[in-house]
């Protein structure tokens, strides 16, 4: 499958939440999810929504063969993914991760921000890497993951 990449004028990636959205989705017209897993203290989650997120070829794969969803690893808000509920977990005095991060950022039983996972339309993991992706690797990962 060849790939051509355009930068298409405000390119933008679309806010999903979990609960609202995807499981809806994925049964109108399923499709691969790409997950970013982030906190709002990690300097390497800013850094990557504030260039690989926001480039503009980046953005064109992820809208036309994606659903992209952005996940706050330390929300305490109840999701509901996959037909389950997945709660906050708290670890301490104002600590915590939630449990959907925890279930699937989860590598080498650890879990670091950012990480990126993708997933099939069957919510099965295909992808996982805990690090700050650049936008050209990210883009031949996303390719790779739809040949």
């Amino acid at each position: 499958m060849a790939f051509s990449f355009c930068a298409k004028a405000q390119a933008e990636l679309p806010r999903r939440t979990f609960f609202t959205e995807i499981d809806s989705l994925q049964l109108a017209a399923p499709r691969p999810m790409v997950i970013f897993l982030h906190t709002d203290w990690c300097r390497y989650c800013q850094n990557m929504k504030k260039t690989t997120l926001r480039d503009p070829d980046v953005n064109v794969l992820l809208n036309d063969h994606f659903y992209f969803l952005s996940l706050n690893a330390e929300t305490e808000e109840t999701i509901i993914f996959g037909n389950q509920s997945f709660p906050f977990q708290p670890t301490g005095n104002g600590t915590g991760a939630h449990t959907l991060a925890t279930a699937i950022g989860t590598i080498n039983d650890q879990l670091q921000y950012p990480t990126l996972v993708i997933m099939n339309e069957n919510y099965e993991i295909i992808f996982q890497y805990g690090a700050f992706i650049p936008a050209d690797m990210f883009l031949n990962i996303l390719a790779a993951t739809l040949k």
